[in-house]
C-alpha cells in the first residue's frame, strides 16, 4: 500500500472520530469560558420542576403497556391502578418513580417549537406523564427516543425538546407490574422453620411424591422419609435441599396479575408441570411451576394470584422425583432403636438380640451389647457387622421382578424397641449379571450386587465364630 493511500485512510478515520466527537458535544450540556463540561455540569442543569416527594399527589403514566396512576398513601403505603389490594407492592418501584417525579432536571435544551418531533421520537412518544402536586400544580411531559451514542433521552415539555439523563425517565417506560413485589416467598425468619410434610405433584411426576419428617427416631441416615408412592428413606442431602428451597425465593420478573385462564395456559400453569405443598409447623406454602425452558420457569404462589418468571436453577421442588429423593441406601435403622435383628438364609435363621442403655446424662441411647444364642458378642465386631448390614444399596432401580414363587437367598428383619412400629423386612432374590433383586417390605424396586450378599454371608459366620468382620466395599 503506497503512502498516498495510507494517508487517505488515516484522514478518513480522523474525520469519523471528529464527527463522533462533535455529535457528543452537541448533545452534551454547553460550556462557558472554556471550562470543561464536568466542571459546569451541575450548574448547567435546567430545573423544570422542583418539588419534594412528599408533595406528590399522583403520577399518571401512559405508555406501551397501558395507563396507570401511582397514588401515595399514608405511612409509605401507595396504590397503583390495575393492581388490587391483595397484590403485594415493592418499595423500590415507588421510590424510583417518585424520585423521578419530584425534582425534574434536564441536561440541556435541544430545540424550541420544533415542527419535526419525529426526529426525537416525540411524534409517537414512548410515554406521557402527568404529575399532580399537593399545591394544586401539575407537570406534564412526554418521553421520546434515546439520543445517539447513549447521550440521554429526549423529552418534550411545553413545546420544548430537552435532553434528559436516561435513568431520570426510564421508570416512566415501565408497566404497572414493575411495582409488584417480586418475592415469591418471604424469608424464613430468625428461627429455622421445621418442615413437617411436603407433597409433590404435577405433570413432571407419574405419581404424587410425599416426604415427611422422620424425626430421626428410626433412620440414622435421613431427616425425611418418602411415604408415597412408596415408603423409603429420603436422601439426607437432597431432601434437606428440597426443604430449604421453599423460603426466600426472589423472582426475575412479574408477568401477570389476576391471570385469566388464557394466561394460565400461555404460561404453562393451567396444568402445572410441578406443584409443591410444603407444610411447616407455622404455615403451609403451595407453589406451582411450568416446565423449565431456556433456564426459566413461570411460577405462582397459591396465596397470591400472580405469575412470576423464575430462574429454575437451584429450586429442586420444580423437578424432584421419587427416584431423585429416595436414599441410595435400602434402609438404615439406628442400632439403638433395634431390639432384634433376624437374618435368614435358605439354611438357617439367626437371631441377634440388641441392648441399648441411656447415656450418663440421659440425653441419648448408647448401644451396649448384642447376644446370639445366649452368647455376648464382641461389641465393636458386631457394630462393624451391623454397619455392613445397613449398607445395602439401591444400585439401580428396576421394574423387573423376581421369578414367581422364588425364595429369598437372604433376609433381614428389624424388630424395634418401639413396639408400635412394624418390623422392616429386606429380602434379596437371585437375578442375572452378578446382581440380586432387593425387596423392602414386599416391594421390589431395585438391585444390589451379588457380592454384597456373599460378603454378608461370609461375615455372618465370622461374627458367630468370634472372628474379625471385614468391611464390605
Amino acid at each position: 500500500m503506497n503512502k498516498k493511500v495510507k494517508g487517505l485512510i488515516a484522514g478518513a478515520v480522523a474525520v469519523v472520530v471528529l464527527v463522533a466527537a462533535l455529535v457528543v458535544l452537541m448533545l452534551m450540556p454547553g460550556t462557558e469560558d472554556g471550562a470543561s463540561s464536568s466542571d459546569v455540569s451541575s450548574s448547567s442543569d435546567i430545573i423544570l420542576n422542583n418539588q419534594a416527594v412528599s408533595d406528590i399527589s399522583s403520577i399518571t403514566v401512559q405508555n406501551s403497556f397501558g395507563e396507570y396512576t401511582v397514588t401515595p398513601g399514608e405511612n409509605d403505603d401507595y396504590s397503583v391502578t390495575g393492581l388490587t389490594e391483595d397484590i403485594p407492592l415493592n418499595q423500590s418501584g415507588y421510590d424510583n418513580i417518585t424520585s423521578d417525579a419530584s425534582e425534574i432536571v434536564a441536561k440541556r435544551l435541544v430545540e424550541e417549537n420544533t415542527d419535526n418531533l419525529e426526529q426525537y421520537g416525540l411524534d409517537e412518544p414512548q410515554a406521557r406523564v402527568n404529575i399532580a402536586y399537593a399545591d394544586g400544580s401539575e407537570f406534564s411531559m412526554e418521553v421520546g427516543d434515546e439520543a445517539p451514542l447513549e447521550a440521554g433521552t429526549y423529552v418534550l415539555q411545553d413545546d420544548k425538546v430537552y435532553l434528559f439523563l436516561s435513568h431520570k425517565v426510564d421508570t416512566f417506560l415501565l408497566s404497572n407490574l414493575a411495582f409488584v413485589d417480586k418475592n415469591l416467598t418471604g424469608p424464613a425468619g430468625d428461627e429455622t422453620p421445621v418442615l413437617v410434610k411436603m407433597t409433590l405433584s404435577g405433570t413432571a411426576r407419574p405419581q404424587t411424591v410425599v416426604m415427611e419428617d422422620s424425626g430421626n427416631e428410626v433412620s440414622g441416615m435421613s431427616n425425611y422419609n418418602i411415604t408415597a408412592p412408596k415408603h423409603h428413606e429420603g436422601d439426607r442431602t437432597k431432601t434437606q435441599e428440597l426443604a430449604d428451597s421453599i423460603y426466600g425465593i426472589s423472582t426475575q420478573e412479574v408477568v401477570a396479575v389476576n391471570p385469566t385462564d388464557e394466561q394460565l395456559a400461555e404460561y404453562g400453569l393451567k396444568e402445572p408441570y410441578s406443584v409443591v405443598e410444603a407444610v411447616f409447623e407455622k404455615e403451609t406454602i403451595t407453589l406451582k411451576a411450568s416446565e423449565p425452558k431456556d433456564g426459566y420457569s413461570y411460577v405462582m404462589n397459591g396465596a397470591r394470584n400472580i405469575i412470576y418468571k423464575l430462574s429454575a436453577e437451584g429450586y429442586p421442588w420444580i423437578d424432584a422425583t421419587y427416584e431423585s429423593l429416595a436414599s441410595v441406601m435400602v434402609i438404615t435403622p439406628l442400632i439403638t432403636t433395634v431390639n432384634e435383628l433376624v437374618i435368614t438364609t435358605p439354611e438357617k435363621e439367626y437371631t441377634f438380640e440388641l441392648t441399648s442403655v441411656e447415656s450418663t446424662d440421659e440425653s441419648t441411647l448408647v448401644f451396649q451389647e448384642a447376644t446370639y444364642e445366649g452368647q455376648v458378642l464382641d461389641t465393636d465386631n458386631f457394630k462393624n457387622f451391623y454397619q455392613n448390614v445397613i449398607s445395602a444399596r439401591n444400585r439401580t432401580y428396576t421394574t423387573e421382578q423376581p421369578q414367581e414363587g422364588a425364595e429369598p437367598i437372604l433376609t433381614f428383619r428389624y424388630r424395634y424397641t418401639d413396639t408400635t412400629r412394624e418390623d422392616d423386612v429386606v429380602e434379596f432374590y437371585e437375578a442375572e449379571n452378578t446382581r440380586v433383586f432387593v425387596s423392602l417390605n414386599g416391594d421390589c424396586e431395585s438391585m444390589e450386587y451379588q457380592s454384597y450378599v456373599d460378603g454378608i454371608l461370609g461375615n455372618l459366620q465370622s461374627l458367630i465364630n468370634g472372628e474379625t468382620v471385614n468391611t464390605i466395599s
